[in-house]
């Protein structure tokens, strides 16, 4: 009975350190996220501009993944629940930003492009 009861320890403390180890930061990951994000802000916004809803749904999706990939981490700066708050944020803007190219709604693109925007601003000041 111990013995089962060592088992299962051992295995619980297992999966929480490979949790915890999961949402370590990596820094080099972040420098590419945030990297990738200021090319693909440029990409969005002459999508944006030239009405190109492929390459915008693109971006936005690109963006969504970068910052789906990093949330979870603990930030080096600021709290963990505001960077994963703004994440959030970057991603919905980032879906609506693709929900409004279906509906053929360019304010709405326009709208989800400067949320993600403010979300990037917003992170870069509390986290840099």
């Amino acid at each position: 009975m111990v013995r089962k009861g060592l088992f299962i320890t051992v295995i619980l403390m297992l999966v929480f350190s490979a949790s915890q180890a999961f949402a370590e930061y990596n820094t080099s990951e972040v420098i590419k996220v945030m990297r990738g994000n200021v090319k693909l802000m440029g990409q969005l916004k002459k999508a944006v501009g030239e009405k190109d809803s492929f390459a915008a749904a693109d971006a936005f999706m690109e963006l969504a993944r970068g910052s789906n990939a990093i949330k979870d981490y603990t930030p080096k700066r600021g709290s963990a629940s505001d960077w994963k708050a703004t994440h959030d944020a970057l991603i919905k803007a980032a879906f609506r930003g693709i929900g409004s190219l279906a509906a053929d709604d360019w304010d709405g693109v326009n709208a989800a492009f400067a949320e993600i925007g403010a979300a990037n601003k917003r992170g870069y000041g509390d986290h840099k």
